[in-house]
């Protein structure tokens, strides 16, 4: 029989009465049975593999989807008007809290031939064309078959302004700036006038690219779990202002995009992020994007209008083949994106 989720929890040493104490007065352990038991009541004690209530991006109406990884709805909705974005913003829910669950509760089992995926992220050539022998957690939980026309891997060949993240402990390796992506995205979208176009942005995903978030990743590259642990200490604040530098970095360039796409836009997020927010119903602090957690802090995203006269004549062919890339690249970025 396949234990739920409640089952796993009951399963830890909180199930002996002698531990009990270690809840109360562990923060870690705390935070774990928490965070747990609150993707158990989302997940509808794990009957859910995704978020039911959030949009099928692939049913709504677009030619150009530009994806601002971790972008929340709050901090895009201040950017916007900071950097006077075009268009009709409202918002829409995401089916995943975490950019893995995004990807395969959208694009499994679907035929994608009419759509062109430009991607600054790992993540979706991880879990949806890599093939390792034994299988990372995201890939044995999420993998399925990316069938698009064309998946552009930005990552594989960064660009001479990446920006590396380095401190005495680690080498977080390197993250496109947002806008370079989109300088990117613009030459691929020529190459393939007649197709949708995906494009993923990291940022405001970390690492961070703004001079707080510079001033921080020279002490830790990973802030908040460091943060949380105690093995550093940055003031909420001083985070929270390098994920909003992070944000207007990614709006900046989704309002370039808007100007120089052919076609409608819109702007979005696969998921958002938790600040040292308190999660639901069990209100543990947490911090980034838990998978399988729908508050609204992780699935209230961005749904930037920006309409066109000249809409995309889209034509679905034959996809491009897909090749095998450098196993070691990709571990690296997903290192650099803290996914392992």
């Amino acid at each position: 029989m396949t234990k739920t989720i409640i089952d796993e929890v009951l399963d830890r040493p909180i199930r002996s009465i002698k531990r009990l104490p270690s809840l109360v007065s562990d923060n870690a352990l705390r935070h774990s049975v928490g965070r747990r038991l609150n993707q158990a009541w989302y997940t509808r004690n794990g009957r859910w593999d995704y978020n039911k209530k959030g949009v099928h991006i692939f049913e709504e109406d677009w030619d150009n989807l530009v994806i601002l990884d971790s972008c929340r709805f709050d901090f895009f909705k201040e950017a916007m008007k900071r950097h006077e974005l075009p268009g009709e913003l409202e918002y829409k829910i995401s089916r995943g809290s975490q950019t893995p669950e995004w990807l395969n509760s959208n694009f499994a089992g679907e035929k994608l031939h009419d759509t062109v995926y430009v991607s600054a992220s790992v993540v979706p050539y991880h879990v949806g064309v890599e093939d390792f022998d034994k299988g990372t957690t995201f890939q044995k939980k999420y993998s399925f078959n990316l069938d698009v026309h064309h998946l552009e891997n930005l990552w594989e060949s960064p660009p001479d302004d990446a920006i590396e993240v380095h401190n005495t402990t680690r080498v977080a390796d390197y993250v496109i700036p947002a806008d370079t992506t989109a300088e990117k995205a613009i030459e691929i979208a020529a190459r393939y006038p007649n197709k949708r176009l995906i494009v993923h942005i990291v940022p405001p995903h970390l690492p961070y690219l703004g001079p707080t978030g510079q001033e921080i990743h020279q002490k830790s590259a990973t802030p908040w779990q460091d943060t949380f642990t105690g093995d550093c200490s940055f003031a909420t604040e001083t985070l929270v202002e390098a994920y909003r530098e992070n944000v207007d970095h990614a709006v900046s360039a989704a309002g370039y995009l808007i100007e120089q796409l052919r076609g409608k836009t819109v702007i979005t997020a696969d998921h958002g992020e938790f600040l040292f927010d308190r999660s639901s119903p069990i209100p543990v602090v947490e911090h980034l994007h838990p998978a399988k957690t729908y508050t609204e802090e992780l699935v209230k995203v961005p749904w930037l209008v920006a309409d066109s006269d000249h809409r995309k004549v889209i034509e679905a062919e034959e996809p491009r083949e897909s090749s095998q890339l450098s196993s070691e690249g990709s571990q690296s970025q997903l290192e650099a994106l803290g996914y392992i």
